[in-house]
Protein backbone atom coordinates (compact mmCIF):
# COMPACT_ATOMS: atom_id res chain seq x y z
CA UNK A 1 0.00 0.00 0.00
CA UNK A 2 2.65 2.50 0.99
CA UNK A 3 4.98 1.62 -2.36
CA UNK A 4 1.34 2.01 -4.49
CA UNK A 5 1.49 5.46 -2.67
CA UNK A 6 5.07 6.58 -3.13
CA UNK A 7 7.01 9.27 -1.41
CA UNK A 8 5.95 10.87 1.93
CA UNK A 9 4.86 13.99 -0.04
CA UNK A 10 2.22 11.94 -1.85
CA UNK A 11 1.24 10.30 1.64
CA UNK A 12 0.44 13.82 2.72
CA UNK A 13 -1.85 14.76 0.16
CA UNK A 14 -5.33 15.21 0.30
CA UNK A 15 -8.29 14.21 -1.39
CA UNK A 16 -11.93 15.70 -2.63
CA UNK A 17 -13.58 14.45 1.15
CA UNK A 18 -10.20 15.54 3.27
CA UNK A 19 -8.85 12.56 3.82
CA UNK A 20 -5.23 11.52 3.88
CA UNK A 21 -4.21 7.71 3.96
CA UNK A 22 -3.32 8.09 7.17
CA UNK A 23 -7.05 8.83 8.09
CA UNK A 24 -7.65 5.43 5.96
CA UNK A 25 -5.54 3.61 7.75
CA UNK A 26 -7.19 5.00 10.91
CA UNK A 27 -10.66 3.31 9.69
CA UNK A 28 -12.22 -0.43 10.59
CA UNK A 29 -11.12 -2.95 8.08
CA UNK A 30 -14.17 -4.80 6.32
CA UNK A 31 -14.93 -7.78 8.24
CA UNK A 32 -13.58 -10.94 6.16
CA UNK A 33 -10.66 -9.23 7.16
CA UNK A 34 -10.98 -9.13 10.83
CA UNK A 35 -12.27 -12.32 10.62
CA UNK A 36 -9.33 -14.29 9.76
CA UNK A 37 -8.05 -13.27 12.81
CA UNK A 38 -9.10 -15.39 15.80
CA UNK A 39 -9.83 -12.93 18.54
CA UNK A 40 -11.02 -9.60 19.34
CA UNK A 41 -7.97 -8.57 21.16
CA UNK A 42 -5.57 -9.89 18.08
CA UNK A 43 -8.11 -8.30 15.96
CA UNK A 44 -7.53 -4.58 17.70
CA UNK A 45 -3.57 -5.39 17.93
CA UNK A 46 -3.95 -5.68 13.64
CA UNK A 47 -5.81 -2.80 13.50
CA UNK A 48 -3.23 -0.86 15.83
CA UNK A 49 0.09 -2.15 13.93
CA UNK A 50 -1.96 -1.31 10.58
CA UNK A 51 -2.16 2.19 12.33
CA UNK A 52 1.67 2.92 13.69
CA UNK A 53 2.77 0.94 10.13
CA UNK A 54 1.24 3.91 8.15
CA UNK A 55 1.64 6.44 10.70
CA UNK A 56 5.89 6.31 10.77
CA UNK A 57 5.61 7.32 6.85
CA UNK A 58 3.79 10.44 7.55
CA UNK A 59 4.57 14.05 7.93
CA UNK A 60 4.00 15.08 12.31
CA UNK A 61 1.94 17.64 10.57
CA UNK A 62 -0.24 14.93 8.61
CA UNK A 63 -1.03 13.17 11.84
CA UNK A 64 -2.81 16.25 13.82
CA UNK A 65 -4.48 17.20 10.98
CA UNK A 66 -8.09 17.55 11.07
CA UNK A 67 -11.02 16.36 8.32
CA UNK A 68 -13.65 17.75 7.43
CA UNK A 69 -15.39 16.32 10.51
CA UNK A 70 -13.02 18.07 12.75
CA UNK A 71 -11.05 14.73 13.94
CA UNK A 72 -7.36 14.07 13.92
CA UNK A 73 -6.13 10.16 12.79
CA UNK A 74 -6.12 9.38 16.18
CA UNK A 75 -9.37 10.57 16.83
CA UNK A 76 -10.90 8.93 14.18
CA UNK A 77 -9.14 5.80 14.87
CA UNK A 78 -10.60 6.02 18.41
CA UNK A 79 -14.38 6.14 16.91
CA UNK A 80 -13.72 3.80 14.16
CA UNK A 81 -12.79 1.00 16.83
CA UNK A 82 -15.08 1.18 19.49
CA UNK A 83 -17.09 -1.65 19.28
CA UNK A 84 -13.80 -3.93 18.37
CA UNK A 85 -12.10 -2.53 21.52
CA UNK A 86 -14.95 -3.58 23.48
CA UNK A 87 -15.15 -6.71 22.61
CA UNK A 88 -11.43 -7.30 22.83
CA UNK A 89 -11.91 -6.36 26.47
CA UNK A 90 -14.71 -8.13 27.48
CA UNK A 91 -12.83 -11.59 25.59
CA UNK A 92 -9.73 -10.44 27.45
CA UNK A 93 -11.59 -10.42 31.07
CA UNK A 94 -13.37 -13.59 30.38
CA UNK A 95 -10.80 -15.44 28.92
CA UNK A 96 -8.63 -14.30 31.81
CA UNK A 97 -10.95 -15.01 34.10
CA UNK A 98 -11.28 -18.73 33.06
CA UNK A 99 -7.65 -19.54 32.93
CA UNK A 100 -7.25 -17.69 36.25
CA UNK A 101 -9.20 -20.45 37.45
CA UNK A 102 -7.63 -23.25 35.75
CA UNK A 103 -4.33 -21.61 37.03
CA UNK A 104 -5.24 -21.39 40.51
CA UNK A 105 -6.78 -25.02 40.90
CA UNK A 106 -3.84 -26.66 39.45
CA UNK A 107 -1.46 -24.12 42.22
CA UNK A 108 -3.37 -25.08 44.85
CA UNK A 109 -2.76 -29.00 43.92
CA UNK A 110 0.74 -29.00 43.20
CA UNK A 111 1.39 -27.67 46.30
CA UNK A 112 -1.05 -29.82 48.29
CA UNK A 113 1.68 -32.77 46.59
CA UNK A 114 4.93 -31.13 47.60
CA UNK A 115 4.06 -31.75 51.05
CA UNK A 116 2.88 -35.25 50.32
CA UNK A 117 5.52 -37.36 49.21
CA UNK A 118 4.47 -40.85 47.55
CA UNK A 119 5.51 -43.08 49.72
CA UNK A 120 5.89 -41.66 53.17
CA UNK A 121 9.22 -40.44 54.78
CA UNK A 122 11.71 -42.81 56.36
CA UNK A 123 11.14 -43.01 60.35
CA UNK A 124 13.68 -41.31 62.17
CA UNK A 125 14.87 -39.75 59.46
CA UNK A 126 12.38 -37.84 57.88
CA UNK A 127 13.79 -37.73 54.64
CA UNK A 128 11.47 -39.20 51.67
CA UNK A 129 11.87 -42.89 50.91
CA UNK A 130 12.56 -42.78 47.66
CA UNK A 131 14.69 -40.30 47.56
CA UNK A 132 17.53 -41.95 46.12
CA UNK A 133 15.60 -43.29 43.20
CA UNK A 134 16.02 -41.68 40.03
CA UNK A 135 12.19 -41.39 39.43
CA UNK A 136 12.30 -38.86 42.31
CA UNK A 137 13.40 -36.63 40.32
CA UNK A 138 10.51 -36.22 38.06
CA UNK A 139 8.46 -35.83 40.61
CA UNK A 140 10.09 -33.12 42.29
CA UNK A 141 9.26 -31.23 38.56
CA UNK A 142 6.06 -30.34 41.33
CA UNK A 143 7.56 -26.97 41.91
CA UNK A 144 7.95 -26.26 38.44
CA UNK A 145 4.20 -26.65 37.89
CA UNK A 146 3.24 -24.58 41.39
CA UNK A 147 5.63 -21.58 39.85
CA UNK A 148 4.55 -21.80 36.41
CA UNK A 149 0.74 -21.64 38.26
CA UNK A 150 1.56 -19.03 40.39
CA UNK A 151 3.37 -17.14 37.26
CA UNK A 152 0.22 -17.75 35.13
CA UNK A 153 -2.21 -16.12 37.88
CA UNK A 154 0.10 -12.95 38.32
CA UNK A 155 -0.37 -12.90 34.37
CA UNK A 156 -3.87 -13.20 34.35
CA UNK A 157 -4.18 -10.79 36.99
CA UNK A 158 -2.25 -7.92 35.67
CA UNK A 159 -4.83 -7.96 32.40
CA UNK A 160 -7.91 -8.13 34.83
CA UNK A 161 -6.55 -5.15 36.66
CA UNK A 162 -5.42 -3.39 33.38
CA UNK A 163 -6.90 -0.23 31.79
CA UNK A 164 -7.61 -1.71 28.41
CA UNK A 165 -6.90 1.67 26.81
CA UNK A 166 -6.20 1.62 22.82
CA UNK A 167 -2.29 1.08 23.36
CA UNK A 168 -2.62 -1.45 25.80
CA UNK A 169 -3.11 -3.83 22.81
CA UNK A 170 -0.30 -3.30 20.65
CA UNK A 171 1.93 -4.53 22.87
CA UNK A 172 1.54 -4.90 26.36
CA UNK A 173 -1.73 -7.28 26.57
CA UNK A 174 -0.86 -9.41 24.07
CA UNK A 175 2.11 -10.34 25.85
CA UNK A 176 1.06 -10.93 29.04
CA UNK A 177 -2.02 -13.21 27.82
CA UNK A 178 0.83 -15.21 25.59
CA UNK A 179 2.79 -15.31 28.54
CA UNK A 180 -0.03 -16.64 31.14
CA UNK A 181 -1.07 -19.05 28.34
CA UNK A 182 2.51 -20.62 28.15
CA UNK A 183 3.18 -20.82 31.94
CA UNK A 184 -0.61 -22.42 32.51
CA UNK A 185 0.99 -25.01 29.88
CA UNK A 186 4.17 -25.77 31.27
CA UNK A 187 1.60 -25.77 34.67
CA UNK A 188 -0.13 -28.22 33.23
CA UNK A 189 2.28 -30.49 31.52
CA UNK A 190 4.88 -30.73 34.82
CA UNK A 191 1.41 -31.53 36.52
CA UNK A 192 1.32 -34.66 34.48
CA UNK A 193 4.98 -35.57 34.86
CA UNK A 194 4.42 -35.28 39.06
CA UNK A 195 1.36 -37.24 38.67
CA UNK A 196 3.53 -40.12 36.31
CA UNK A 197 6.42 -40.40 39.09
CA UNK A 198 3.79 -40.28 42.01
CA UNK A 199 1.99 -43.26 40.71
CA UNK A 200 5.15 -45.05 39.51
CA UNK A 201 6.41 -44.98 42.94
CA UNK A 202 3.06 -45.66 44.42
CA UNK A 203 3.17 -48.98 42.62
CA UNK A 204 6.37 -49.74 43.32
CA UNK A 205 5.87 -53.00 44.94
CA UNK A 206 3.81 -54.11 41.80
CA UNK A 207 5.06 -56.11 38.58
CA UNK A 208 7.14 -53.32 36.97
CA UNK A 209 5.19 -54.84 33.43
CA UNK A 210 1.89 -53.40 35.41
CA UNK A 211 3.43 -50.16 36.96
CA UNK A 212 4.80 -49.20 32.99
CA UNK A 213 1.35 -50.09 31.55
CA UNK A 214 -0.22 -47.52 34.01
CA UNK A 215 2.25 -45.15 33.43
Amino acid sequence: MLEKNGTNKDLANINRSGQTILRSAAKLSPYPGLLSISCPALQMQRELQRFKAVEEFVHPPVRVQKDNDGLAARELLAKEHQDLLRDAEKWMKDTSNSCMVVSALTATVVFAAAFTVPGGNVDGKGSPRFLTEQVFTWFAVDVLALFSSATAISMFLSILTAWYAEKDFLHALPKRLILGFASLFLATATLMVAYGATLYMALSGVNWQFRLWLT
